[in-house]
């Protein structure tokens, strides 16, 4: 009767190298950050996000979705199903934060080199914590356009500079950015690059490291996140990190699958396999979700 075989292989060729799309894809139709609690009391706009954060990641640990691919080829349909629910794929969850970590280090470069090492502050007595969260995206762009031109007319290069950025928060919940630039031996002096920042503080250092291991290290740390900060990552659907394409390892061909729908419910699921021409089906995905544990991708051979 088992038929099926596990192809985490199709996850990657479907969604390619980057293991974090834009959040605002993945979480909007999962959350409710558009729908703060009202607000008629004198609490801070960062308190009500908290609260809508806190309330909608206990609904989303018991949410449910699962994702039904179909390919066709040479005439026969193959058919995969995988567990999407937020508790498996979500960043605010430890399950989410193992397959995220798993996939980079497929697909990220990990040869270690030396570089330069780049952290960019906020200054608390100027921006709120939730003016910080919002801003952060925009002022890093900002940063590096301004970073890039600035040594276009000092080395006469149009050569952009390759990085890797991560976000990371502190405890009292203000966020900062890491930017690590590989094999760069220098970048700038500290206070022409706190003006071209703009924002308050920053340090320059040089370090060794690998892309992989760079971004693995923050992914890992956001276990220990404050809920403040993990709810300004929710409300405001920032990426935790960005790698400039050069540093992906090269790319798989794609496989030729296409989504067919997003499910509920395993009755859903075992209904559609059934009209897919799965054979047993029913049989199949109640022992696939009793027997061997909701998550991994499962490929089905229709008869």
């Amino acid at each position: 009767m088992k038929d099926y075989t596990l192809r985490e292989g199709i996850w990657e060729a479907i969604f390619g190298d980057d293991e974090e799309p834009n959040p605002s894809l993945r979480e909007s139709s999962m959350n409710n950050s558009d729908n703060l609690p009202p607000d008629n009391s004198d609490a801070p706009r960062s308190e009500r996000i908290l609260e809508a954060f806190r309330e909608w990641r206990e609904t989303a640990k018991d949410m449910r979705r699962w994702i039904v691919f179909v390919k066709e080829e040479n005439g026969e349909r193959r058919v995969a199903v995988r567990d999407i629910s937020p508790s498996k794929t979500q960043r605010y969850f430890k399950e989410g934060r193992r397959r995220i970590g798993r996939r980079l280090k497929k697909k990220l470069d990990n040869e270690a080199s030396s570089g330069v090492h780049l952290v960019l502050e906020f200054d608390a007595n100027r921006f709120t914590v939730d003016e910080a969260w919002k801003r952060v995206n925009a002022e890093v762009s900002r940063f590096m356009e301004a970073l890039n031109k600035a040594r276009r007319r000092k080395f006469k290069t149009l050569r952009r500079l390759g990085y890797v950025r991560v976000l990371e928060a502190h405890k009292s919940g203000y966020p900062h950015v890491h930017i690590w630039f590989p094999k760069l031996n220098w970048l700038w002096g500290r206070k022409k690059l706190e003006k071209l920042w703009g924002n308050g503080f920053v340090f320059v250092k040089k370090c060794t490291a690998s892309v992989a291991g760079y971004v693995l290290k923050y992914l890992g740390k956001l276990k220990g996140w404050s809920d403040i900060a993990l709810a300004m990552l929710w409300y405001f659907r920032l990426r935790l990190y960005s790698v400039s394409r050069w540093y992906y390892l090269k790319r798989e061909e794609r496989l030729g699958w296409r989504k067919w729908g997003v499910y509920l419910t395993p009755w859903d699921v075992g209904g559609q396999l059934l009209g897919l021409g799965v054979k047993h089906a029913d049989v199949l995905w109640f022992e696939y979700v009793a027997g061997q544990g909701v998550g991994d991708w499962f490929e089905f051979e229709p008869a």
